[in-house]
């Protein structure tokens, strides 16, 4: 008979793999809790592989139940609004409770990516990383030596699969060359010790959206008065994340219409582009694969004369868009709209909060961390 001490160690209840198989699926908030369970639970949830595995689901879920509107306020205290954007597609028209931070400081947001928030803080000349799920931020990155009255054109914040690297990108006109379109780009790979700082010849123009949208691996800005292109035709201005070099991305062919300040947004993983029409309307555009010229569809037309106010045409912006094909909408007037492109039905969200907020954001519940 063999010795208790010598009995074999109890079979967990449940195979290793179906457990990772079931974790992956559950919400970042529960995750967190379930670390206390048992040291393998944790080792296994603080993983890298398995945050990616856990971000790649999320990703994919088509309720986007991990979808997050993030909304920095006008306090000047750093606080910043989280609420669901499942629940606004499901209920637009009930209020409901969100999740407010305090950042230990005053932040601008520079973009957002696989649940990372790149955050700036323009005085001190430093960016760093946030994770609002987990509630980890990075160190600060050197200083990026720029002087206290350059404002930066255009900024993007994204990632590279293939170095495994997030890196941000700022856009500033050379302080050395009297010339608008003659720039400098600097460039910060999170966890190097120092910024990268390039000069450009020439410069597409000022773009319509100083934020960059990252999507096929590139952040994107809309822009004209490109070098080799007929002046005033707009075009795509990239920077791929991996290459680190700029390029182009033809629009479709528009027709009679003529766009009027068109921008970037990212629709079901995909660039699309979008444009005011006769002031009644937000034409968007969707390129299914991205860099192909002849990949853009006419997606839809957004009726926006509900929201004006005297008149005047609000800045609008389609942020995210669920598999039936429903659009939430930032706007500068109403703030949030949610849009039932098949029904043709606008709606209003109402967010439960004393906060005013001047910007939206939309970023997916992960647990990869901003530490490098």
């Amino acid at each position: 008979m063999a010795r208790r001490n010598d009995a074999p160690p109890p079979q967990p209840p449940f195979p290793c793999d179906l457990i990772c198989e079931i974790l992956t699926r559950l919400p970042v908030k529960s995750l967190m809790r379930f670390k206390c369970v048992c040291k393998q639970w944790k080792s296994l949830i603080s993983d890298t592989h398995f945050a990616k595995l856990h971000l790649s689901r999320s990703t994919m879920d088509p309720t986007m139940s991990h979808h997050q509107l993030l909304l920095p306020t006008r306090t000047g205290q750093g606080e910043v609004i989280s609420c669901s954007v499942k629940s606004l597609f499901n209920d637009p028209v009930t209020p409901y409770e969100n999740v407010e931070f305090r950042l230990r400081h005053k932040y601008e947001i520079l973009g957002t990516c696989n649940g990372l928030v790149c955050l700036t803080d323009y005085r001190n000349g430093y960016v760093r990383l946030w994770n609002p799920s987990t509630r980890l931020v990075s160190r600060k990155s050197p200083f990026m030596d720029v002087d206290d009255d350059e404002v930066a054109i255009c900024h993007g914040f994204g990632y590279d699969c293939v170095s495994d690297k997030y890196r941000v990108v700022l856009i500033f006109p050379d302080p050395t060359y009297d010339n608008a379109y003659r720039t400098v780009t600097k460039v910060y790979t999170f966890g190097d010790t120092s910024w990268t700082t390039t000069k450009r010849s020439s410069f597409f123009g000022y773009p319509t959206n100083g934020v960059g949208k990252f999507v096929g691996g590139a952040l994107n800005w809309v822009a004209n008065v490109a070098k080799d292109v007929t002046p005033f035709q707009w075009v795509i201005l990239s920077y791929d994340m991996e290459k680190e070099v700029f390029g182009q991305v033809l629009l479709p062919d528009f027709g009679d219409d003529k766009p009027h300040g068109p921008i970037p947004a990212v629709l079901k993983d995909c660039l699309c582009v979008c444009y005011d029409y006769k002031e009644t309307h937000l034409v968007v555009w969707l390129m299914k694969e991205y860099g192909v010229t002849e990949s853009w569809i006419k997606l839809m037309a957004i009726p926006h004369l509900e929201f004006q106010i005297f008149g005047f045409v609000p800045y609008i912006e389609p942020l995210c868009m669920s598999e039936n094909d429903v659009v939430l909408v930032y706007t500068t007037f109403v703030r949030s709209v949610v849009y039932d492109s098949k029904a043709g039905r606008l709606d209003y969200p109402k967010i439960q909060s004393d906060k005013v907020w001047y910007e939206q954001f939309t970023y997916i519940e992960s647990l990869v961390s901003p530490c490098f």
